[in-house]
């Protein structure tokens, strides 16, 4: 392992050891508020280089409306094009997005946990449009008796609240309606999002371990920690 990734590594372990108690010996239930992309979802690269290799023109057309919105891919860029009556571009869009393929790897992991009695909710800045789509693509992960359903993102609303708001955060815990010993794993790829769950936690009194995801093997490592079995 590299040495900077070992240091990275020690650090998050010393973080999860001052909660190994709550979580082992004093939590009555574990919930799991798990990110979405890049997490347990990654992009599938070969299905993306198809589109484009067989859509050329109109992945310039997309590539060249996001360049002039000067937004990034995802719901909104989908909902501005919709909204502009580029019907095209708009599916282009939304075909590039929801090129995705689950991490096998992360999967293995959830699946151990929740077979010791954890309980997972999905915590993603993905809007309600995609994640109505990936909840179709992937019906056999999105389903009460595995990921149940969690906070996603209304883009269209006039007043938006996504991760790192702390309101997002407040809509989540209100979700999963913890009791006083009961113990939220948030989990996500951002570290700002991260500090911003930590924080809101802390001030409100709110019983989180955050996990700032580098990679399946360190999460593996973390929830060992913890005295999972996996």
């Amino acid at each position: 392992m590299h040495y900077l990734n070992r240091i990275t590594l020690l650090v998050a372990l010393c973080a999860v050891a001052t909660y190994a108690n709550i979580s082992a010996a004093a939590a009555r239930r574990v919930f799991i508020a798990t990110d979405l992309n890049k997490v347990l979802i990654k992009k599938d690269n070969w299905k993306i280089l198809k589109t484009v290799a067989h859509k050329p023109k109109k992945i310039n057309d997309a590539r060249k409306f996001k360049k002039d919105t000067g937004m990034i891919w995802g719901e909104e860029l989908y909902i501005q094009s919709q909204t502009g009556g580029h019907h095209a571009i708009a599916n282009t869009i939304k075909d590039l997005c929801m090129s995705q393929r689950v991490s096998r790897s992360v999967l293995k992991i959830y699946k151990k946990l929740h077979a010791q009695g954890v309980e997972f909710y999905y915590a993603t800045n993905n809007g309600t449009i995609f994640m109505a789509e990936l909840k179709k693509k992937f019906s056999e992960l999105f389903n009460p008796s595995f990921i149940k359903d969690g906070v996603c993102v209304d883009y269209a609303a006039q007043d938006v609240i996504k991760k790192p708001d702390h309101r997002y955060y407040e809509l989540l815990v209100k979700l999963i309606n913890p009791a006083e010993n009961d113990l939220i794993i948030f989990i996500d790829d951002e570290l700002e999002n991260c500090n911003a769950a930590r924080a809101w936690a802390t001030a409100n009194n709110v019983n989180m371990l955050v996990i700032h995801f580098q990679g399946a093997s360190q999460l593996k490592d973390i929830v060992r920690a913890l005295k999972f079995k996996i």
